[in-house]
């Protein structure tokens, strides 16, 4: 075996410091590489080659994007056929990997390849049972899998607003089960590192160290109270059921009472390029950064609006990368006009403009009222194309993060049946909830960013306040001037994301450049002019019919990525409101597990 390091792309991810953890060797098309111990499989592909795939329509490299399980762009080949999700597991030693001979070239003559895996450039061919993640059709009665007859209340999320609902529930002497994709309580927002990856608090949180310290010292806390499940996905849900996909495989989980703490993800709108490698979600950037300690790109672009175009902007300058410019969609008269409503939280807003200045003292581009026209580049990021007005100019860079603002997952809600209304403040269908969280479906409550965004504070607070909700349902004394207070506090913060979504609005949409041949669907790879052709061709300007026509949100990732924007494009075609367009119903499972998962072997 000779390890090496043949001539390849250069490497995407850039470590933002010297690692200081052990070593681990795996194959990478059949040579002996290293990675290090912590890194998600992503991480360790992505520091050593320029992507990780190619898409399955137009054959294009891709890089991942969001880096939080929800785009489902980051799917990878292991030798043995099997496929897994890179950036949500961790590489172990011995793994042996695939990636395509662009992205990382195959053994040269006179290197020595791993014995058997000559004949095929490195990598056996994946079985196709095991080729791709999928999206079985099955009545969740009829699933071969072990079915938990205990009725429970379960919590799934745990971050702020999963954490702090277990944390009432178990002081009024209950045993909640928590189930959590991540390996960690935190969520997004206090996302912890790997194992043996630990930092500061303050280095990875910055003002909201404190915080974070609290939310995990609560947690570490509730664990021996509580059933805890990190690494396991809800796929489906019904009244009284879960199927479950974790460490152990399937299993089944019956509840009598559910809280939904499932949070956000970005809200994306497409631009030229932005599936080239080296373009990631502004979350994506964040999480790379504070959860495996690289940058996206040594010299970054970052494009958007809202508060977290900001934060992350002055995270990556904070460590030492060279940030191209900050490139915001929402004119600077519409955050003058909003600052008055912003003081009622004089604090937040306080950190908000250290940033800003942090930044232009560092003398850090900062333009408002810019939308991107396009990613320069074809295999990797070579600079960024903006607007302003009249004004065109291209910014040297070889990474871009991209969001605007954030949206709700509501998967989960949705299969359950709970009704939904259109929410004019998040440009998005939310469920019905009355103040404590209760949703229209007996027995189901939601709370945080995934009941529409409020941010990590509100998401606590809500938290609570639908375990309270819960607990008096249940017949549990509550005590009502607790109650009355958390709700008093939430609208105080709903107050403050009003002036949040006065200061940072969403783009004009009838002025986004959007060329025809832009993707609009990153999965299905479906441009803007194939699903403007799909609705001339109908004329009904609504979204389940525009999946059906032309396969925008049918792809892995459910429409996470692109639903935003197909609604937008789909109004402005149809000259009405975003509201008339409806939403994508959600299917199970509401994200891809593999078929191996349901006991069907790759190998055979």
């Amino acid at each position: 075996m000779t390890e090496a390091t043949p001539a390849r792309a250069r490497p995407q991810l850039v470590r933002a410091r010297p690692p200081s953890t052990a070593t681990i060797p795996f194959l990478l098309n059949g040579l002996q590489v290293h990675a290090r111990k912590g890194d998600t499989v992503l991480t360790a592909l992505l520091t050593q080659a320029g992507h990780l795939r190619t898409s399955e329509f137009l054959a294009r490299p891709r890089a991942g994007f969001c880096l939080m399980g929800a785009c489902q762009d980051c799917w990878v080949s292991c030798s043995d056929g099997r496929r897994v999700r890179s950036c949500t597991t961790l590489i172990e030693p011995g793994m042996s990997l695939c990636l395509p001979p662009a992205a990382f070239s195959c053994p040269a003559k006179g290197d020595t390849p791993v014995p058997g895996m000559e004949e095929t450039g490195g990598c056996t061919p994946p079985h196709p049972l095991g080729d791709k993640p999928c999206f079985p059709q099955q009545d969740a009665a009829q699933s071969p899998v072990k079915r938990t007859m205990n009725p429970r209340i379960i919590v799934i999320g745990g971050g702020p607003a999963g954490i702090r609902a277990c944390e009432i529930l178990v002081s009024h002497g209950l045993q909640p089960t928590l189930i959590d994709e991540s390996p960690r309580p935190g969520g997004q927002i206090y996302r912890q590192p790997p194992q043996g990856r630990e930092r500061p608090a303050r280095a990875l949180y910055g003002f909201e160290a404190g915080k974070a310290r609290r939310l995990h010292e609560t947690a570490q806390t509730l664990l021996p109270h509580i059933d805890y499940h990190p690494e396991t996905l809800v796929w489906n849900a019904a009244p009284g059921m879960l199927d479950l996909h974790g460490p152990q495989g399937m299993a089944r989980q019956a509840y009598t009472h559910l809280i939904l703490a499932t949070g956000a993800t970005d809200r994306i709108l497409p631009f030229e390029g932005w599936t080239i490698p080296g373009v990631y979600s502004l979350g994506g950037a964040q999480v790379s950064l504070k959860h495996q300690d690289c940058l996206v790109g040594n010299r970054v672009a970052f494009v958007g609006t809202g508060p977290l175009l900001y934060l992350v902007a002055y995270q990556y300058a904070r460590q030492g990368a060279h940030v191209a410019g900050v490139f915001d969609s929402a004119p600077f008269s519409a955050q003058l006009r909003a600052l008055p409503g912003m003081c009622r939280k004089p604090a937040v807003l306080a950190k908000g403009l250290y940033y800003l200045a942090w930044l232009r003292a560092r003398g850090i581009p900062i333009h408002t009222s810019c939308t991107p026209v396009r990613v320069e580049g074809s295999e990797h990021v070579q600079g960024l194309r903006v607007r302003q007005g009249s004004r065109e100019w291209t910014v040297a860079c070889d990474a871009v993060a991209t969001g605007y603002g954030l949206r709700s997952e509501t998967q989960l809600p949705d299969l359950l049946e709970c009704e939904f209304d259109y929410s004019p403040l998040h440009r998005a269908w939310l469920p019905r909830l009355d103040p404590a969280g209760r949703s229209s479906v007996a027995g189901i409550y939601l709370a945080g960013d995934g009941a529409g965004i409020g941010g990590a504070d509100m998401a606590e607070i809500a938290g609570a306040r639908a375990a309270l909700a819960l607990l008096a349902d249940i017949g549990r004394l509550v005590p009502l001037r607790q109650a009355r207070s958390l709700e008093r506090r939430i609208n105080r913060w709903r107050a403050f994301r009003h002036a949040l979504e006065r200061a940072f609005p969403f783009p004009d949409w009838q002025a986004w450049p959007r060329p025809g041949h832009t993707l609009l669907c990153r999965c299905e790879e479906v441009t803007c002019a194939q699903a403007v052709a799909a609705l001339q061709m109908d004329g009904q300007p609504e979204l389940n019919r525009i999946k059906a026509l032309c396969r925008v949100g049918m792809g892995r990732c459910q429409g996470r990525m692109c639903s935003s924007a197909a609604a937008e494009l789909l109004a402005a075609q149809g000259d009405i409101d975003t509201s008339s367009v409806g939403r994508l119903r959600s299917q199970a499972p509401v994200k891809p597990i593999p078929l191996t998962a349901l006991g069907a072997d790759p190998s055979a």
